[in-house]
C-alpha cells in the first residue's frame, strides 16, 4: 500500500535555506532537485533537509543546476526561467533580470523570487500575471521585506521561506 501511495504522489518542495535556492520536484519515484551552487556545496543543508525528505519519500533525486537554460524530463520542462511541472507554471525571477511590458501577459501559478530580484513590482505586473509569490532564503532581509510589502499592497499572497520555513505545493 505504501509503495502504491508514493507512485502517484506529486509535490513541489521549496526549501528554507539561508542564502541558497533549492526546489524539489517530485512525481512518484522520479525526483528532480534544482539547486544553486551554494546549496550543492553545503553538506549540512543537504543531509538535514534533502536527504531526510528523500528517505521519507523513498526517492533518489537527479540534481539540476537552477541556472541551467534547458532541461527536459517526464512531467518537467525547464526553459530559462520557466519551470513547468505537473501543470504548475513557475517563473524564477533572479538578481538583475529584466522584463519588458507586453500586451499579452504571461500567466503563471507561482512567481519564485531569488537572489535579490530588483525589478519594480509595478513593471512586473505589466508583464506577468501570477497567483502567488514565493521569496526564498537567497534574498537579503531588505529585499524579502520589499517583496512581501509589495504583495500585500497588491493583495497577492506571498510566502517567505525565511519567515515560515519550507513550502510544499501539491500540483
Amino acid at each position: 500500500y505504501e509503495k502504491n501511495k508514493t507512485d502517484n504522489f506529486s509535490n513541489i518542495v521549496i526549501y528554507s535555506a539561508e542564502k541558497s535556492t533549492a526546489l524539489h520536484l517530485v512525481s512518484g519515484h522520479s525526483a528532480y532537485l534544482l539547486l544553486d551552487s551554494l546549496s550543492k556545496n553545503s553538506p549540512a543543508f543537504y543531509n538535514f533537509n534533502v536527504k531526510n525528505f528523500e528517505r521519507m519519500q523513498q526517492i533518489k533525486s537527479q540534481y539540476v543546476d537552477i541556472d541551467t537554460n534547458e532541461f527536459f524530463a517526464p512531467n518537467l520542462l525547464k526553459l530559462r526561467n520557466f519551470i513547468v511541472f505537473q501543470n504548475q507554471k513557475i517563473f524564477v525571477l533572479s538578481g538583475k533580470q529584466k522584463l519588458f511590458p507586453s500586451n499579452n501577459k504571461m500567466k503563471i501559478n507561482t512567481l519564485y523570487v531569488r537572489n535579490n530580484a530588483r525589478i519594480p513590482f509595478s513593471k512586473l505586473l505589466s508583464s506577468i500575471q501570477f497567483d502567488n509569490v514565493v521569496v526564498d532564503g537567497s534574498n537579503s532581509p531588505f529585499y524579502e521585506k520589499s517583496w512581501c510589502d509589495s504583495c500585500l499592497k497588491y493583495q497577492i499572497p506571498c510566502y517567505s521561506t525565511r519567515k515560515s520555513g519550507y513550502l510544499c505545493l501539491i500540483p
